[in-house]
């Protein structure tokens, strides 16, 4: 973990709750590209993912080796269809502060703490840090796409 990974988990919230209220509401519902998700979407995705990620890393805290599960993101994002996109924002903010309150003050020793991933192979607490990060930066680019398609 760096200097920058927790300050970076902490923005989260706003940085996406600000991506949205950007976008004009008849495309909160759109997807942003075919066969991609809706912003509504994704801020569903981001927030049931955050409760993985922070389960993904108790387990690599509390049993380093344990073997986890494949997430499939594909048939959860059925689910996320006509939910409300504030309440997801508010889902994504609360675990993402379970996650840094976790996390904020872990040694160097606990971040490598791991677990097993049935895909990926070895996941240490430093790096499934620093992909959270990278998966909203990825999430947070197609947002503001759609915000900026609409002038």
């Amino acid at each position: 973990m760096t200097w920058y990974t927790i300050p970076a988990l902490r923005a989260g919230p706003e940085l996406l709750q600000a991506a949205v209220f950007r976008i004009h509401w008849p495309l909160r519902d759109r997807p942003t590209h075919p066969d991609r998700l809706s912003p509504q979407q994704i801020v569903w995705h981001l927030a049931d993912f955050e409760e993985v990620l922070l389960s993904r890393v108790q387990a690599a805290l509390e049993r380093p080796g344990s073997v986890v599960e494949n997430w499939d993101e594909e048939a959860e994002s059925l689910k996320y269809v006509g939910r409300s996109i504030e309440e997801g924002l508010v889902r994504f903010s609360e675990s993402r502060g379970r996650l840094v309150q976790l996390v904020a003050g872990l040694s160097g020793e606990a971040l490598e703490g791991w677990v097993q991933h049935p895909s990926i192979g070895r996941l240490t607490v430093g790096r499934m840090l620093h992909f959270q990060n990278e998966h909203l930066l990825y999430h947070l680019v197609q947002l503001e796409e759609v915000a900026g398609s609409v002038s």
